[in-house]
């Protein structure tokens, strides 16, 4: 289950594919000499699909949560840069930028 559950998490899709039918391979292959049952596939599915794509929705959500921050992180930089250089033009003085602040800022 661990296994599944970090080729899911780590790698990206077509390895992590790749991983899980090499940990379900095994199994599904003792199975199958033993007599495949219809409960020995919802075993597979329940234990090594299932923590497979947990891992696999943790590293997506893991990936967007990141890509959100960076996004949030370079708009506060945009925003910083666009407040400097609105308040530091040549045609306000130092009273006009306090002033200009207040409003501002409420």
């Amino acid at each position: 289950m661990l296994v599944s559950f970090t080729l899911g998490a780590e790698l990206d899709a077509p390895r992590s594919v790749l991983g899980l039918g090499a940990v379900a391979a095994p199994f599904l292959a003792m199975s199958a000499v033993e007599g495949l049952e219809p409960s020995d596939l919802a075993a597979a599915l329940v234990f090594i699909g299932g923590p497979w794509a947990v891992g696999l929705v943790l590293r997506q959500r893991t990936a967007r949560t990141a890509e959100a921050v960076d996004r949030a992180a370079r708009l506060e930089r945009d925003r910083a840069a666009e407040n400097a250089a609105a308040g530091s033009g040549p045609w306000l003085d130092e009273d006009e930028r306090e002033r200009f602040a207040r409003l501002v800022n409420g």
